[in-house]
């Protein structure tokens, strides 16, 4: 079987956990997702995702818990555990402090002090080490540190509805940071554009997204995955060379634009590092005095237009709902 297929049948698997995780997760059920034998399915998820499936599972549903306790600050720790995953409170909390080094509890109050200081903490053989240099994010930045002083004045944040979305996307498992180019990423959007262009699929209303589940404060920077991806219409059921396809269902996005000249040196990267301080805004300015709350759907990056455009536009989508 071709290199392309395991990966989009890994792509399934990875999916169906996202929007499973409070459900049976067994090897079994999983490897049934990806129509292969238990010993294949486990081998061959290994390979691709680069960490075996059980331990896969663990982190996303210690991480989607940490994610939604600096978030959403008014959910109670029951709900949050439920949802998550965890059979009860005391597996999580046992889970939790493995994980972190700390309750639950103290995580949420630490990030209420201090927002801008969390990142993942790894001490287990389920995740990889990581250096002290990388357990902050990357916001201090002299560049960074430059468009903060300008201030969140101009980043206004506004309230918008999505209508459901069928995207062609290619997945990155090598990880990011936020606020720089990724080779990975533009190559994937390469291969999706170029895909979707060879079909004659763009029309007037299709959108560029990128779209990320990890959260750059709970989520180490190797570990956090990446879609690139392009709207199709609705009778595009699958894709083919490595090319998937997934659903994004309506909803409510806190949205944030960003607009920088193209013709500046560096554009695009300053545009990268603006839209990410947008999704920072959002988050930790806007969401926590808002009636809203933070939905476990992906967030989105709308690339409105690019660099063959007078005006590069980003606008960074974050789906919430009412609390």
């Amino acid at each position: 079987m071709h290199k392309d297929e395991h990966v989009v049948r890994m792509n399934k698997v990875i999916n169906y956990i996202q929007h499973n995780l409070d459900q049976d997760l067994s090897l079994q059920v999983l490897a049934e997702q990806a129509a292969f034998s238990p010993y294949h399915f486990h081998r061959i998820f290994k390979q691709v995702v680069g960490i075996p499936v059980n331990a896969y599972v663990r982190r996303e549903k210690i991480e989607r818990a940490a994610k939604m306790l600096v978030h959403n600050l008014n959910t109670e720790l029951t709900s949050i555990a439920l949802d998550s995953g965890f059979s009860s409170v005391s597996t999580f909390s046992r889970a939790f402090k493995e994980r972190f080094g700390m309750s639950a509890t103290q995580y949420r109050e630490q990030y209420i002090a201090s927002p801008n200081s969390k990142i993942c903490k790894t001490d287990s053989k389920d995740w990889q080490a990581i250096s002290p240099a990388e357990r902050y994010d990357t916001y201090t930045a002299a560049a960074a540190e430059s468009i903060i002083q300008r201030g969140f004045e101009s980043m206004n944040v506004i309230v918008k509805k999505l209508p459901d979305l069928r995207v062609a996307y290619v997945r990155v498992y090598e990880g990011y940071e936020p606020s720089e180019l990724s080779a990975s990423i533009d190559a994937a959007f390469n291969k999706v554009c170029g895909w979707v262009g060879a079909r004659e699929l763009y029309a007037p209303e299709t959108m560029v997204l990128g779209m990320f589940f990890d959260d750059n404060l709970v989520t180490s920077s190797s570990n956090r995955r990446y879609d690139a991806a392009v709207t199709v219409p609705g009778e595009v059921l699958t894709g083919t060379d490595g090319i998937d396809i997934q659903e994004i269902p309506t909803g409510q996005y806190a949205s944030c634009r960003v607009e920088v000249d193209s013709s500046l040196p560096g554009a695009m990267g300053q545009a990268v590092q603006q839209v990410d301080h947008a999704f920072k805004h959002i988050l930790q300015d806007w969401l926590p005095t808002s009636a809203f709350q933070l939905v476990d759907q992906p967030m989105l990056e709308w690339y409105v237009s690019g660099q063959e455009t007078l005006t590069i536009v980003i606008e960074a989508l974050i789906p919430i709902a009412p609390k």
